[in-house]
């Protein structure tokens, strides 16, 4: 055995933790993890706000949240379905077309999942293995609930194939993006985003653009799960914000779904 194969053996895992949210039209929430339920053939258990994954090491945990709900749940996804539309909208990219019709698609989301992951990985090698992995879920729940997902710092806006719709710089890998084909409300422009014609006043400050996007340390709290995550309590682990390290959930307890 060689030098080289000695280190890798004794190698310490250390434990990863990333994050993304996920802005999906479905209004009821509760509908929203059912579908990732049928998604992944589990057991359906009426209760709770999150669903946890589990697959050796590997962990993924949707929580969803309603802007319509009240306290700082619903505060929270709508400050977040508000800034990611309003991200959008002040956008400088040639691509109008594309800018306009994701702009449209996010004005019509009702729903944000926010989305932790962690796994054990004992260097580079294995940690890009187990993110394509676990980035391979999240990617599918995206596309069955027709959203757009945003991943860690990365300020992109993704589709369900992975596909990068518009980035911070005004850049996509799509020729058009043609959302599902939902009606646009009458009231759509009520609540409009900064500067557009029917905001009431302009937004400043990290509500009104990247700062706002970024996952917040005020991240939602876990009420009782549909899985079991790593570490007891409940609430989001706000000593790091989800973008920078990734969110390490915390459940009170439930189900686990192992893949």
């Amino acid at each position: 055995m060689g030098l080289l194969d000695k280190f890798k053996k004794n190698a310490v895992p250390e434990r990863v933790n990333g994050a993304a949210m996920l802005f999906c039209p479905l209004p009821d929430c509760r509908k929203v993890l059912e579908q990732i339920e049928e998604l992944f053939h589990m057991e359906h258990v009426n209760e709770g706000n999150n669903i946890t994954l589990r697959q050796g090491d590997m962990e993924i945990v949707f929580v969803a949240v309603s802007p319509e709900e009240e306290g700082e749940n619903g505060r929270y996804a709508r400050e977040q379905l508000q800034g990611a539309a309003g991200y959008v909208y002040q956008n400088e990219t040639p691509l109008l077309e594309i800018k306009r019709s994701l702009f449209y698609h996010l004005r019509q989301c009702k729903c944000l999942v926010q989305i932790g992951y962690s796994f054990d990985s004992a260097g580079p090698g294995e940690t890009k293995s187990k993110e394509k992995q676990i980035m391979a879920p999240i990617l599918t729940v995206t596309e069955t609930l027709q959203g757009v997902v945003t991943l860690g710092n990365s300020m992109a806006m993704l589709n369900g194939r992975g596909q990068v719709i518009l980035d911070k710089a005004g850049k996509s890998q799509l020729e058009d993006y043609m959302p599902s084909e939902l009606s646009l409300p009458e009231d759509w422009a009520r609540d409009a985003p900064p500067g557009e014609p029917g905001a009431a006043e302009p937004v400043h400050g990290a509500a009104a653009g990247e700062g706002h996007l970024r996952h917040s340390l005020a991240s939602p709290a876990v009420g009782k799960g549909r899985g079991t995550g790593p570490q007891g309590g409940g609430g989001l682990r706000p000593g790091c914000g989800a973008a920078d390290c990734g969110a390490v959930l915390r459940m009170p307890g439930g189900r686990t779904y192992v893949l």
